[in-house]
């Protein structure tokens, strides 16, 4: 299963600053980087994810950390995605797998 981890991937933590008015502008932190799988969601999947609120666009396998969750964000190949959903694969804690949605960037 190792061998399939091929792209690079950052971890990132999303925060908002106030931005001088009365708004807030997001940023990212990079918590870390991994070796990850990106397995883009078939359109049967993506429309069972959307019955569950989730707008999914892929499914993403990375060795377990313990400090990753679904209020992280992923970069790969300059894209960002948002977590929606992760679970232990086999509920064993080895590995994990996201559902995640892409996000637009801002120019």
């Amino acid at each position: 299963m190792i061998g399939r981890l091929r792209h690079r991937t950052k971890i990132l933590v999303r925060s908002e600053i106030p931005d001088g008015g009365f708004g807030t502008s997001e940023t990212f932190t990079e918590l870390g980087t991994v070796w990850a799988q990106f397995i883009p969601v078939s359109g049967l999947k993506r429309i069972e994810a959307q019955s569950y609120g989730a707008d999914v666009t892929h499914k993403v396998l990375m060795r377990y950390r313990g400090d990753v969750t679904d209020r992280h964000w992923l970069e790969w190949n300059n894209r960002r995605f948002e977590i929606k959903t992760f679970r232990y694969l086999d509920e064993k804690t080895d590995w994990l797998e996201f559902t995640v949605q892409e996000a637009e960037l801002n120019p």
